[in-house]
């Protein structure tokens, strides 16, 4: 029992305090998410133990984070009020067309490490639905588009105006 314990503490504190260990003693055994291993006798450990299938999510941070409210009126590029920004530089806002924006800022948004979120914040009516979009366009870019559909005329098709303190989420894993 005393030789289990000792086994027990010698790999807990070998494994478990390493900062990506997944590693756990349960009755002797070294546990991990990829299944179990067993330590039936003595157990030496030259070097490093490594987990290869470290998940690079798992610490939860994001490396950079920029959170907005864009608004947005006639052709103008939306306006940024920024509430959070992590990024080395800013981004910048511009119109396409239409009901059509971009947000750029140079090399920094890669994928699958990018996520972002856009938050309507607009009252709709029975006869006016409006649309939110944000995606990847490419390594410097996001789009963001606005939709309305009026349904009185019927009209479908992108609309400028429709940014109102609409709160855009960009975070960047690395």
């Amino acid at each position: 029992m005393k030789k289990l314990f000792l086994l027990s503490s010698f790999v807990s504190l070998l494994f478990v305090s390493q900062l990506n260990a997944q590693w756990w003693v349960s009755g002797g055994n070294l546990l991990w998410p990829y299944g179990d291993v067993t330590v039936s006798k003595d157990l030496y450990v030259t070097g490093s133990i490594i987990n290869t299938n470290y998940n690079r999510f798992e610490s939860n941070t994001a490396s950079y984070v920029y959170i907005a409210l864009l608004t947005q009126s006639g052709n103008d590029a939306p306006t940024a009020i920024i509430v959070e920004n992590t990024f080395p530089d800013t981004i910048s806002w511009a119109r396409t067309s239409s009901g059509i924006y971009t947000a750029t800022l140079a090399g920094a948004f890669s994928l699958p490490t990018t996520i972002f979120f856009i938050y309507p914040n607009r009252v709709m009516s029975i006869d006016e639905w409006c649309f939110f979009n944000i995606y990847y366009t490419d390594f410097n870019t996001l789009s963001v588009t606005t939709t309305m559909v009026d349904f009185t005329v019927p009209n479908l098709g992108y609309a400028d105006g429709i940014l109102n303190y609409t709160a855009v989420e960009i975070r960047v894993y690395q």
